[in-house]
């Protein structure tokens, strides 16, 4: 279950990175 939870993290960093570039 905490896998998922690093994964949404990560995925929503990356979304973030990609909406500010």
């Amino acid at each position: 279950m905490r896998r998922w939870l690093a994964v949404g993290v990560g995925l929503a960093a990356l979304l973030g990175s990609w909406t500010v570039a």
